[in-house]
């Protein structure tokens, strides 16, 4: 098997691993009722370690570089509460209050937002390409939300709500830390911001990380399935196959996120999905792939933001 291949077979388990956390979750919630601040507490701090550990045997005592300017530590603090936190703990809520499957699909209109904003701090106007991912957001989020009548809406307007807050706060984390990533590896910018977002996610939704769900064997299978499978092996996985495939390959590979969480959805959970909305979800993929596809005839170049924008699952 090509280097090539092992690449698309390592992003297309990372989307699955991504797509299945969420899912994952959505039981954890309704059928074992475990609360949701504590898991998301739990998950950003183990993930959080994990990485740090991994970053520390892969680079050493250079993880701490990014506390030794005031940019670098202004910059990861903001980055772990507003961003890592703030992406966390909307997506679970909006999970929470609805269903993995919808809350995965709105989340992924943040790629639209992100080309909203470039598009107004340069005064450009959207290409004929992103006119098209546009209207295809606007159509496919109507009907993934009423199911093609305005008289019915099949998720809360408030898990709606969490949704979209979800997608802003992704926005906010693939753009925010670009220059971040320039200067240091992505996996000790994501494990820090890891590490930190579980401390905002203690303070602010006041949990007791001491006052977790009773230990049964179903329980912590499946907390560390989110942590370890849904977290910190597929941002392995990602990380390995930009090694082997271009970032933009990836990125196309990695939107099949929002197909394996509806599928699984759908599936294991026993989530009822009508045509249009069906309709709807493709039409949001089709956007995310419109915009993840490269523009221009020059190849892009890697960046490390590309390692970071799609660990959102």
């Amino acid at each position: 098997m090509s280097q090539k291949a092992v690449g698309y077979i390592e992003v297309l388990v990372a989307a699955l691993l991504w797509g299945l956390s969420g899912t994952a979750a959505q039981y954890c919630f309704e059928t074992l009722h475990i609360e949701m601040p504590w898991l998301v507490s739990i998950r950003l701090l183990s993930a959080g370690i994990i990485l740090l550990l991994l970053a520390r045997k892969t680079y050493g005592k250079r993880i701490y570089n990014v506390w030794s300017s005031k940019f670098g530590s202004s910059s990861i603090v903001i980055f772990g509460v507003i961003g890592m936190f703030g992406v966390q703990a909307s997506y679970f809520a909006a999970i929470e209050a609805g269903n993995a499957a919808v809350a995965t699909l709105i989340q992924y209109t943040a790629p639209l937002i992100i080309m909203l904003y470039y598009a107004t701090i340069r005064r450009k106007k959207p290409t004929t390409v992103e006119a098209i991912a546009c209207a295809l957001t606007i159509v496919g989020m109507f009907l993934l939300i009423t199911n093609g009548r305005f008289d019915q809406v099949s998720v809360s307007g408030y898990a709606i709500f969490l949704s979209f807050l979800a997608a802003l706060a992704l926005a906010f984390y693939t753009v925010f830390p670009v220059k971040l990533l320039q200067q240091f590896p992505s996996t000790v910018v994501v494990g820090w911001g890891m590490f930190l977002g579980s401390f905002a996610s203690i303070l602010l939704l006041r949990v007791n990380l001491l006052n977790g769900p009773d230990f049964s064997i179903r329980n912590w299978v499946f907390i560390t399935l989110i942590i370890i499978f849904g977290t910190v092996v597929p941002f392995y996985l990602f990380m390995e196959s930009l090694r082997k495939i271009s970032p933009q390959e990836a990125s196309l590979i990695a939107t099949t996120e929002p197909l394996f969480a509806i599928v699984a959805t759908v599936l294991l959970l026993n989530l009822q999905f009508h045509f249009w909305q069906y309709v709807g979800s493709i039409f949001i993929i089709v956007m995310v792939v419109l915009l993840s596809l490269p523009r221009g005839n020059k190849p892009a170049k890697l960046t490390e933001n590309d390692t970071n924008k799609d660990i959102i699952g």
